[in-house]
């Protein structure tokens, strides 16, 4: 299960926003919501030759 993370472009701080998409310290709306994806869960596997 992919547990997202989120940051505010406005304030720079990373956030659970609010049930209306908003930043939950500043009020920025929801479209300064950036979502951040953990890299473990993108990366390729390592491979070997």
């Amino acid at each position: 299960m992919k547990n997202n993370k989120y940051r505010c472009k406005l304030c720079g701080q990373y956030i659970i926003p609010n049930p209306n998409g908003s930043c939950p310290k500043c009020n920025a709306p929801k479209n300064f919501i950036i979502i951040i994806r953990d890299a473990e869960e993108d990366a390729e596997p390592y491979k070997r030759r």
